[in-house]
């Protein structure tokens, strides 16, 4: 769920960065590439998992929740869970 492409990205040198949710939903629709899932139901586990080992800022989370929750319903599908990494912490 940590978007980097030649679109946009979430985070920079391993850690999550702040984004505006507005700013990053409008590159996307901008791009058009609006798809139909078709009432699919959404789970995120391990949301924001990058590669430093330390807990990521609530607020940087709610938005990148915040993002992925306008484009699954922009596509027609339902988050139903946006798991966080913190319960996924023993993993690193």
């Amino acid at each position: 769920m940590i978007e980097h492409s030649s679109i946009s990205s979430f985070y920079d040198k391993g850690i999550l960065k702040n984004i505006d949710i507005d700013r990053e939903f409008k590159k996307y629709l901008k791009r058009d590439l609006v798809s139909d899932f078709y009432g699919t139901r959404v789970f995120v586990v391990g949301s924001g998992v990058s590669s430093k080992k330390h807990y990521n800022d609530p607020k940087i989370m709610r938005q990148l929740k915040g993002f992925w929750e306008r484009y699954i319903t922009k596509n027609r599908a339902e988050l139903v869970e946006f798991g966080q990494p913190v319960p996924l912490g023993g993993i690193f």
